[in-house]
C-alpha cells in the first residue's frame, strides 16, 4: 500500500507536474501511428479504377458488375495478390449540372487526376459534358466511337436495368500520365476492356 502512495505521489507531484504537456503530446503522436497502421491494414489499393458519373445511387451494381464482367483483364499491378477494380462515383443529375458549378469542377478535377481511363456516363450527362473536349474516340479494329452504348451489351445486365441509357467512354490523355506507376500496364488494361465490350455488343 505504500509504494502505491509513494508512485501516485511521485505521478501527481513529479512526472504529471513537470512533463503534462509532453506525455499528452506523446500520447496523441501515439494515437496518429496506431490510427495509421489501422486505416493502411484496412484498406485495399486498387489495381484499376473506372468512374461512374450519373444520378444513380445504386453504384454498387456497376463495381460489382465491372469485377466480374472484367476480372480476366485486371492484373494485380501492386502485387498485393489482389485483383481489385474500384469504380469511383461522381453523384450528380442533369439539373445540378446545369445549377450547380461545382459538379462541372468536381468532374473537372476528377479528369485532371488521371486515375480513371474510363467513364461510364449517363447519356444525357454525356452529352452535355463532351463540349468540354475531354474524352478521345475509341479506336478499335480500325473503327473508331465516339462512345460505346452498353445499354444492351451482354455484359453489362442486372436486374435493376442499372446500365440503361449509359455510355462508356475514354477520358484524353493528361499531361504526364505516362511518367506514372504502371501506365503502360494500365493502357493495355483499358484496350483489353473496350475489346470486350465491343465483343459483345
Amino acid at each position: 500500500m505504500e509504494k502505491i502512495r509513494a508512485f501516485k505521489n511521485w505521478w501527481d507531484n513529479t512526472l504529471w507536474y513537470h512533463y503534462k504537456w509532453h506525455i499528452i503530446a506523446g500520447l496523441f503522436v501515439v494515437f496518429c501511428i496506431l490510427y495509421t497502421v489501422i486505416s493502411d491494414i484496412g484498406s485495399v489499393d486498387p489495381d484499376y479504377c473506372v468512374a461512374y458519373v450519373g444520378n444513380s445511387t445504386n453504384t454498387e451494381i456497376v463495381e460489382q458488375v465491372m469485377s466480374e464482367s472484367f476480372k480476366d483483364e485486371i492484373k494485380d499491378l501492386n502485387e498485393d495478390e489482389q485483383k481489385y477494380l474500384f469504380v469511383k462515383s461522381l453523384l450528380f443529375g442533369m439539373e445540378e449540372l446545369k445549377t450547380q458549378p461545382m459538379y462541372v469542377q468536381q468532374f473537372d478535377i476528377d479528369i485532371i487526376s488521371g486515375q480513371n481511363p474510363l467513364y461510364i456516363m449517363d447519356a444525357d450527362l454525356y452529352e452535355f459534358l463532351k463540349g468540354r473536349e475531354v474524352f478521345e474516340p475509341i479506336e478499335y479494329n480500325g473503327e473508331s466511337y465516339e462512345y460505346i452504348d452498353i445499354s444492351d451489351n451482354k455484359l453489362f445486365t442486372d436486374d435493376t436495368n442499372m446500365f440503361k441509357n449509359k455510355y462508356l467512354v475514354k477520358r484524353i490523355k493528361v499531361a504526364g500520365e505516362e511518367k506514372e506507376d504502371f501506365y503502360k500496364e494500365k493502357v493495355e488494361i483499358t484496350e483489353k476492356i473496350i475489346k470486350k465490350v465491343l465483343a459483345n455488343h
